[in-house]
């Protein structure tokens, strides 16, 4: 079965509770295997169904969090069927309640998807080990190309905010660069999320010892520091060339 698509993958562990249990087991009986949720963000579409290995990823917009009984009973047909003739009453929760941006506010554009890496899936791997599981949802994104003649090499960053955002510096998305390099950027950045929504801004922008003891969670820390200080200076050093 194929999604109906989706943008802005905002990944959140902990997160399946607020799905009907009974709406999951339908589902899992469908597929015969785990469902995992993820709640997302978009202007366009509200639902994607897409497997990740031994498990799938059900995807749904975060208005859905707070569906009457009826619209919960509908979708659950339609994972249940895949049938779409039950999406109806769904859509239509999600054409009155999807999150409107303000006026003269621009989008801000998300691309998780790389040539090489999906940060999305990078994301998803991070948030279950979290052992913050409840912290609001962030959306993660590629960001700009390198530019030419710079010296300092920022591999990510956290916005904060009403719609808080992880970019990772597309010099990663190369098969040159080992998965666990990225995931580490991605695990420091997440740990920057954690923070901030535990315990506000200036806790959020720290590198202190709380923090330090986040971001040692991850799993191949040390490969990763390693690798980014042994790797990182020649394959930015020849993006600087071309």
């Amino acid at each position: 079965m194929t999604g109906l698509g989706q943008r802005e993958p905002v990944p959140l562990s902990g997160e399946r509770l607020s799905v009907p249990e009974r709406v999951i087991r339908r589902l899992e009986t469908r597929l015969g295997c785990e469902v995992r949720v993820l709640w997302t963000e978009n202007r366009c579409a509200f639902l994607s169904l897409r497997p990740r290995g031994a498990h799938w990823v059900l995807r749904l917009d975060r208005s859905f969090r707070a569906a009457p009984e009826a619209v919960w009973e509908a979708l659950g047909a339609f994972l249940a069927t895949g049938q779409r003739r039950h999406l109806a009453l769904p859509r239509s929760h999600f054409e009155r309640n999807r999150r409107a941006l303000p006026a003269g506010r621009r989008a801000i554009r998300v691309e998780p998807e790389g040539r090489v890496y999906h940060l999305g899936e990078i994301l998803e791997e991070v948030a279950i080990r979290s052992p913050f599981p409840a912290v609001p949802p962030v959306a993660i994104s590629w960001g700009r190309r390198v530019r030419p003649g710079r010296r300092r090499l920022l591999l990510g960053s956290y916005q904060p905010g009403e719609r808080p955002l992880i970019r990772v510096h597309p010099l990663l998305d190369d098969p040159r660069v080992p998965r666990f390099a990225v995931g580490q950027v991605v695990h420091h950045e997440f740990a920057h999320h954690v923070l901030t929504m535990t315990g506000g801004l200036a806790e959020g922008r720290s590198h202190g010892p709380r923090f330090r003891e986040l971001e040692a969670l991850f799993p191949e820390h040390n490969r990763a520091a390693e690798w980014t200080e042994l790797g990182l200076p020649g394959l930015f050093s020849r993006a600087r060339r071309r």
